[in-house]
């Protein structure tokens, strides 16, 4: 009986952990999207794009680790075509990239739910 107990433990337990760290991941990725400047008038929009890509650098491990990579090397994408638009100077181009960019890392953490549509 006590083994029983003791499954049911280890169960509730994992349950929980999992819940957290997921929950943490998606805390993680809303604190980089709101990080995105969405323009280039600020003046220190290239300074907050560069602290949130490096924030996302350092957590793309984690991320990995719970999301499709695929979704992780998209929005990696994403943050360089912000990065060359900034450089260039192409405000237009930086203000859809950059509502993507805000896009993808606030979704995230739906679209590798698993749920029954994205198993199919």
């Amino acid at each position: 009986m006590w083994r029983t107990y003791l499954a049911v433990f280890l169960l509730a337990g994992m349950l929980a952990a999992g819940y957290t760290m997921h929950h943490y991941t998606s805390e993680q990725a809303l604190t980089i999207a709101e990080q995105i400047p969405v323009s280039l008038s600020d003046p220190q929009a290239e300074a907050a794009l560069d602290q949130a890509h490096r924030q996302f650098q350092r957590r793309s491990t984690l991320f990995s680790t719970f999301y499709v990579h695929t979704l992780v090397e998209g929005i990696e994408q994403e943050f360089q075509n912000c990065l060359s638009s900034q450089a260039l100077g192409q405000a237009e181009d930086y203000a859809g990239q950059a509502a993507m960019l805000r896009y993808l890392l606030t979704d995230l953490s739906t679209r590798d739910d698993a749920s029954l549509a994205n198993i199919l």
